[in-house]
């Protein structure tokens, strides 16, 4: 739990914690509020990177390799700052995509590799110091060992398109019904992070 009740971002959206019965009442925001530190980070500005202002800086990596029948294997990075829901003491965006939003980090200052498939993996870096998210350096943070392993479902129908295609409906829209029922999940695919 961090140390202070609320926090105020460099968007202006305040975050708060609190970890008692019924402590989210509307004076909460009344309570104990720290402005976050503006620090500098990279970003990329029409495939440049530059400086940009912002409360923490991130650094994802995404890496795919598709069963061809769309595009072929590939690796996205976005190095940016850490928007809105990254900006404080937890990651709690529940705007973003669940798909998305699964291999955030819920920490500041770490660095996580989350694996959904074999053929998949999300690098995800969130840190609070000036420039920490540069590409051109190394991780600001060490990545550790998988720890846990579950069973997943979510990324088996971008690896394996034709799998899940049919005439009447798209091979997203065949995933998208399968993955709505509580107990499925995506044969000889484990979550290890």
């Amino acid at each position: 739990m961090p140390e202070q009740t609320c926090v105020l971002d460099y968007e202006d959206g305040i975050h708060c914690f609190c970890n008692t019965d019924f402590c989210n009442a509307p004076n909460m925001f009344r309570l104990n509020m720290t402005v976050l530190p503006i620090i500098e980070c990279k970003e990329v500005y029409e495939k440049e990177y530059r400086a940009a202002a912002c409360n923490k800086c991130t650094w994802k990596v995404d890496y795919m390799a598709y069963d061809k029948t769309l595009a072929p294997s590939n690796a996205v990075e976005n190095v940016q700052c850490g928007y809105s829901g990254q900006s404080g003491p937890f990651n709690l965006d529940l705007v973003s995509h669940i798909y998305d939003r699964i291999g955030l980090n819920f920490f500041n200052d770490g660095c996580y590799n989350i694996s959904m498939n074999p053929q998949q993996y999300n690098l995800y870096c969130r840190c609070s110091t000036a420039l920490c998210n540069n590409p051109e350096g190394s991780l600001p943070f060490p990545l550790p060992a998988p720890r846990i392993s579950c069973y997943t479902s979510g990324f088996d129908s971008d690896v394996n398109n034709a799998k899940y295609d049919t005439p009447e409906a798209s091979y997203y829209d065949v995933y998208a019904q399968l993955v709505k029922n509580d107990s499925y999940y995506d044969k000889d695919s484990k979550l290890a992070g």
